[in-house]
């Protein structure tokens, strides 16, 4: 009996740490404070946290944006030529020293992002680090704060903040929250599949290809078929319209061809678009993936398109191309796609 009983206990701390993370913490903060074994859990659960996101790549992996020579200023900043020139030289030291203490960390910050490498930094260890980030972290700041959105700047400070998380992950909500995580540059206007310049006759481009539009809307699949039964959608071009993701992804495997491109509609009962495109990009597929959704064409939406496999999206709302007829702003999404395809 007594053998039984230890070997419940045994597996209560497993059974605890099976849960979810939220539900650990509420584990801990019920029971009696254990003050060493909260922080050490708290600790590892925070940097586990951090570490499922993507900037590990972003940020370690990615070369700094080069430093412009003269960047732009908030424009109520005025400062005398003496000032001035003072400034952009403490600007330049501090992405120099910057720069020197991302070569010293670099290899650090990469072990700590992984967890199977992590490993428990000593006091002193973290002392150390600390002393470094901190005050390098508030030069940048400072200097962020007097310019318009400096990329190099904006780069440096989220990648203090990084490493201050991996040191101590505590500390970062003590900083001043300036900027959202660093991401690449994103041609928001090269993804809006719109032409810059005027187009020739659509059949010109599209005569022979073959194009897919997954929409479960079925009188608008079924307005889509017509438009290009007589002509106005997608001249030359052969279409298949289809209403579930998932018969879509059956049948396309049973095609002797592959399409030219496919638009598909970001909400599909169910479904969605996203699972459509990774699906897509998975089986191999290499044609175009174009988004053909009424949501507003924000940086923010177009770069999770991008990321989940798609080439492009095209709004079916009025408001936007000076409310060319929709199934006109289609036809030149194809166009635009398919010509920009030949100049990579």
């Amino acid at each position: 009996m007594k053998k039984w009983t230890l070997l419940v206990l045994l597996c209560l701390p497993l059974g605890a740490f099976a849960q979810s993370q939220k539900g650990i913490l509420q584990l801990l903060r019920k029971g009696p404070l254990t003050s060493r074994l909260q922080q050490n859990l708290e600790h590892a659960l925070a940097r586990m946290r951090f570490t499922k996101s993507n900037l590990l790549s972003k940020l370690i992996l990615t070369p700094s944006p080069t430093a412009p020579l003269q960047p732009v200023l908030q424009n109520n900043l005025a400062l005398t030529p003496a000032q001035k020139k003072d400034w952009l030289t403490h600007y330049h030291q501090t992405l120099a020293n910057f720069e020197q203490f991302k070569a010293q960390a670099s290899a650090l910050l990469y072990y700590q992002s992984i967890p199977l490498e992590a490993r428990e930094m000593s006091v002193q260890e973290k002392r150390y680090w600390l002393d470094k980030m901190l005050p390098l972290y508030s030069q940048v700041h400072a200097l962020y704060v007097n310019t318009q959105q400096d990329a190099t700047l904006k780069y440096a400070l989220d990648y203090l903040r990084y490493g201050i998380s991996m040191v101590d992950p505590f500390l970062v909500s003590t900083l001043p929250a300036t900027t959202k995580p660093y991401a690449a540059p994103f041609n928001l206007s090269a993804f809006c599949l719109y032409p810059q310049e005027p187009l020739p006759e659509p059949y010109v481009d599209l005569e022979g290809k073959k194009i897919v539009i997954i929409n479960d809307d079925n009188p608008l699949l079924e307005h889509f078929e017509h438009l290009t039964d007589i002509g106005v959608l997608f001249p030359g071009a052969t279409l298949h319209s289809e209403g579930d993701a998932m018969q879509f992804l059956l049948w396309l495997q049973k095609l002797p061809f592959e399409p030219d491109i496919i638009f598909t509609d970001i909400q599909l009962g169910t479904n969605n678009g996203f699972y459509i495109a990774r699906r897509l990009r998975e089986s191999g597929y290499s044609g175009g993936i174009i988004a053909l959704t009424s949501y507003l064409e924000t940086e923010e939406y177009a770069r999770q398109l991008a990321q989940a496999g798609f080439d492009g999206m095209v709004s079916l709302d009025d408001r936007y191309y000076h409310k060319i007829p929709f199934f006109l702003r289609i036809t030149q999404a194809a166009q635009v796609y398919l010509r920009r395809k030949k100049t990579k």
